[in-house]
């Protein structure tokens, strides 16, 4: 009995010493994956003006935004506010110290969806996210427009 009270307790402590930054970065992919399958399903539901997510590195910040209007973010359908997230700033502000390292997107600043949640290139797109030295890369695969991170 012992035993399995000293194993519970080790499980509740240990991760309670793991880097403040590593958790931050994985929120952060977490919180872009979800955008990219949201602008997925998007893209499924408006055929007419798919969705695109469009990175500044500049400003360290990604948004949704349509085909028709890539330079303003749609509403996001919760918040009511337009669809940006600013690593650090705002609703965002518990991912402090992530930022948008670099990103693979077919040699623009913008990964868009045909109307079945496929990538718009031919190839894989990846995002790179950075806090500290640690990296986490977010990959959407070309041929199924799957979304994983690593």
């Amino acid at each position: 009995m012992l035993v399995l009270v000293f194993l519970g307790l080790a499980g509740v402590a240990v991760p309670m010493f793991g880097s403040p930054q590593a958790y931050r970065l994985g929120w952060a992919a977490t919180q872009l994956e979800s955008d990219i399958v949201f602008a997925q399903a998007e893209s499924f539901v408006h055929p007419d003006d798919r969705r695109l997510v469009v990175f500044d590195l500049e400003a360290n910040h990604y948004s949704i935004a349509t085909e028709s209007d890539p330079l303003s973010a749609v509403t996001h359908p919760i918040s009511g506010k337009p669809h940006i997230v600013t690593f650090g700033e705002g609703d965002f502000t518990h991912l402090s110290g992530v930022s948008i390292q670099s990103y693979a997107l077919a040699g623009d600043d913008r990964l868009g969806f045909g109307a079945y949640g496929q990538l718009d290139q031919d190839s894989d797109a990846t995002v790179v996210l950075a806090a500290g030295q640690a990296t986490i890369t977010v990959t959407v695969r070309s041929s199924t427009g799957g979304v994983s991170s690593r």
